[in-house]
């Protein structure tokens, strides 16, 4: 999945007649290191966090949503999921904030999908992608 996201990204920088090798290179450094399960979890966090006209949708409720999609068909336990969600902060695709706490209770993590996240998006629709390599797949199975 990683090499039809990073073909699809080509194809977006074509289509936009904006190819930069700077930026085709650092998009495939960091799409290199993804996961399987990680690049499911961007979509459907991207997925859940943008509104039906564009907007981005910020609290707990994108979270709640990606959560309740993923966990267990993709990520076995919530401590899995949330684990996916720290790691995928170091490729700058999405951010967290500390909201809450109280006395007795500490502040709440909550993720965002990042302008880098939505901008890769723009290029290479990734949920798009999945469905492709699904379909691939599928194919490949059935023969």
């Amino acid at each position: 999945m990683n090499l039809r996201l990073l073909a699809a990204i080509y194809a977006g920088q074509v289509r936009d007649k904006a190819i930069v090798a700077d930026e085709f290179l650092y998009y495939a450094d960091l799409l290199a290191s993804l996961r399987h399960d990680e690049i499911v979890l961007l979509g459907t966090l991207l997925r859940n966090s943008t509104a039906y006209n564009g907007d981005t949708i910020y609290g707990n409720e994108p979270m709640h949503r990606t959560r309740s999609e993923l966990v267990p068909d993709v990520f076995a336990v919530p401590e899995d999921y949330n684990a996916a969600l720290g790691a995928l902060l170091r490729t700058g695709l999405v951010s967290t904030q500390a909201i809450g706490g109280s006395i007795g209770g500490g502040p709440s993590m909550v993720y965002h999908a990042t302008s880098l996240l939505r901008r890769l998006n723009a290029l290479a629709e990734i949920e798009g992608v999945m469905s492709r390599e699904q379909a691939s797949t599928a194919r490949a199975e059935s023969t």
